[in-house]
């Protein structure tokens, strides 16, 4: 049953590339479905094929990953109904591929079943990115994919190791037995450069700045906190002295990249590196107040991606993302309040 959340909108998405006619619908469809099966399915551990959980591939369902799950569907829908006219069946079948990984990549206790459900996140949102053929998003698609495969072969490295040690990919057994240092060390680079941290990830604000309506809102949103999840469950074992090193990192990144932020004349680049400031306070979360995670991924998923969506309206009504430009431009008076509260508002967390 917990792979229901994972396999409907997967099956509902392939039945949207053959049944074109019926896009709509059967997105509809789908999310109700997972929602319907995210209220109902029961806290729990599931390993598949009945193996035991050093030879099978778990997935976990617990109090928090229905929150984050049930939230993150919702953003998805929202985002769906804005888009909804502007793309065909194709874009809105990779659309449901890459919520069933998502949905998929939150439950898996797993270390190589998570790299199957990021390295499919990861192709899709390669993608969707680009999926008008603009010769630039072409090119900061091509960048993300790149880094990608660099940061996911570092993390893949680590992984190795630690099924020499242990002879399991179960994380839950890795983490109760200690994780390998220097398997650490791989995998925290992987995730770093993968995770939107400044320094490590010049892929973000060009993939940021340049994707197709709809896709920047996921990206900033849930994407680059994928790794930073992974950190998240990893945190337990984590070695004092690479704690250490990491709250540096993560200061070090926040001020360069606020920085860095403070230059920018694009709206969405603009906002690109403050996602990348965002994501090195999301890791001194993690470092300092772990449980406290979960809330900072959906509050920064609902503030950042609803100030993407009113950046691609005005990118789309004025025809410029240049801010120099924008000024003296006309924008409704809800849009500007809603605008100014989610700044605001993101300000007193995690300051732009």
């Amino acid at each position: 049953m917990i792979l229901l959340v994972s396999l409907i909108p997967i099956s509902f998405g392939i039945l949207t590339y053959f049944f074109k006619k019926k896009t709509s619908l059967l997105v509809t469809i789908s999310y109700i479905l997972t929602f319907l099966f995210l209220t109902i399915l029961q806290e729990g551990s599931f390993v598949v094929g009945n193996y035991s959980a050093l030879k099978g591939i778990e997935f976990t369902f617990n109090f928090t990953i229905k929150f984050l799950l049930i939230l993150f569907n919702l953003f998805s829908l929202i985002t769906f109904f804005r888009i909804y006219k502007n793309y065909d069946h194709v874009f809105f079948s990779l659309w449901l591929l890459l919520t069933g990984s998502i949905n998929g990549f939150f439950m898996s206790r797993d270390f190589f079943n998570i790299y199957v459900h990021l390295e499919l996140a990861s192709i899709l949102t390669f993608l969707l990115l680009s999926y008008d053929k603009n010769e630039i998003r072409i090119w900061a698609a091509l960048k993300y994919m790149m880094m990608s495969l660099v940061s996911l072969n570092f993390y893949l490295i680590g992984v190795g190791i630690l099924y020499s040690n242990s002879g399991t990919l179960n994380l839950n057994y890795n983490l109760s037995n200690g994780i390998n240092t220097f398997a650490f060390s791989f995998i925290l680079t992987g995730l770093l450069t993968k995770g939107g941290l400044f320094f490590l990830s010049g892929w973000l604000p060009d993939a940021h700045t340049e994707a197709v309506k709809g896709t920047s809102p996921i990206l900033s949103g849930i994407i680059v906190k994928l790794p930073l999840f992974i950190i998240y469950l990893l945190i337990p074992s984590l070695p004092n002295e690479l704690r250490i090193f990491l709250y540096y990192f993560a200061v070090i990144t926040a001020i360069c990249s606020s920085l860095f932020t403070l230059l920018q004349n694009d709206i969405k680049k603009f906002m690109a590196y403050s996602t990348m400031t965002q994501m090195s306070y999301g890791l001194m979360i993690i470092l300092i107040n772990p449980p406290f995670f979960p809330y900072f991924i959906v509050y920064h998923m609902f503030t950042k991606g609803f100030l993407f969506m009113i950046a691609e309206d005005i990118y789309e009504k004025n025809g410029t993302k240049n801010l120099k430009e924008l000024d003296g431009s006309q924008i409704s008076l809800d849009t500007f309040f809603f605008a100014y509260f989610l700044a605001d508002e993101l300000r007193r967390i995690v300051p732009l």
